[in-house]
């Protein structure tokens, strides 16, 4: 026995299972929770699970003011907030690759395998601090956004050899660049009395790579930091991914509303009495 195709029917569970996307959105945000194995990871990094609490910009940035003592940078006094910030990053996330998922921007999420798979990979600060861990890219996307948002000038620090890539920051005060990494955690004791030179200065100190990354990577250093290229000052590295994210993350929350001002403008041009020629001398 044949079914007839019902158009109507169709479209009304089309916009009824379309609700379910925003809902999804509303009842699970995510939220950065303390990882099951707490105690392996905080022998290897200074994450610490009371940092949690902070899940966007405003508080970031309001916590390390507080630390601070200010809501503005002191005059000469950058490297202070500069490593205090930094300080803060480290200790918020540890390492791993955070993702949209379903409930979460479920559009980039859904949509990304069909475009490029790596646009699932959160890329907005805001979204990166929902998680408790990120990458060194998105550590430092965190941090990009902070310094940008405190009228500092940064580059990133790209690495990448046969050992895969690394994302790293300089930070340009007293007209010269001064390197961080919030993800690989170096040892600032070593740095911060030479006034945190820049990778430069670094890598052409003997042994002094290898003394800040000691214990902090399996690797060679030396071999590891050769060779890295610096981006523009203060460029979004992923102005596309953002892009693409906020369009996603708005559409996961307002679905059903364009998909029923598009059967509107279906229906209306339907309905429009078509132009003929007729009448025409």
């Amino acid at each position: 026995m044949k079914h007839s195709f019902n158009k109507r029917t169709f479209l009304l569970s089309v916009v009824v299972i379309s609700f379910f996307i925003p809902l999804a959105e509303w009842i699970r945000p995510e939220r950065p929770t303390p990882p099951a194995d707490l105690k392996l990871i905080q022998q290897l990094e200074r994450f610490s699970p009371s940092l949690l609490r902070i899940d966007d910009m405003t508080g970031l940035l309001q916590y390390t003011d507080s630390v601070y003592g200010h809501t503005r940078i002191q005059p000469n006094d950058t490297m202070r907030y500069v490593n205090q910030l930094a300080q803060v990053i480290k200790m918020r996330f540890y390492h791993g690759y955070s993702y949209h998922q379903f409930g979460f921007n479920t559009i980039g999420w859904a949509l990304a395998p069909l475009i490029k798979s790596d646009l699932s990979a959160t890329v907005l600060p805001d979204h990166i601090l929902k998680f408790s861990y990120a990458a060194c890219s998105q550590q430092s996307i965190v941090f990009f956004e902070a310094l940008t948002l405190k009228k500092l000038t940064w580059r990133k620090v790209g690495l990448g050899n046969q050992q895969g890539g690394h994302f790293a920051t300089e930070v340009w005060w007293n007209k010269q660049w001064h390197f961080y990494d919030v993800n690989k955690e170096p040892h600032e004791e070593l740095l911060i009395p030479r006034d945190r030179p820049s990778l430069e200065r670094i890598l052409n100190t003997p042994g002094l790579i290898d003394s800040v990354y000691a214990d902090r990577m399996n690797v060679s250093p030396s071999a590891f930091f050769q060779n890295p290229t610096y981006g523009e000052p203060n460029k979004n590295p992923a102005p596309r991914g953002g892009l693409y994210q906020r369009a996603t993350t708005l559409l996961s929350y307002t679905l059903p509303i364009w998909i029923l001002l598009v059967g509107w403008v279906v229906g209306w041009l339907k309905k429009r009495p078509k132009q003929t020629n007729a009448g025409i001398a």
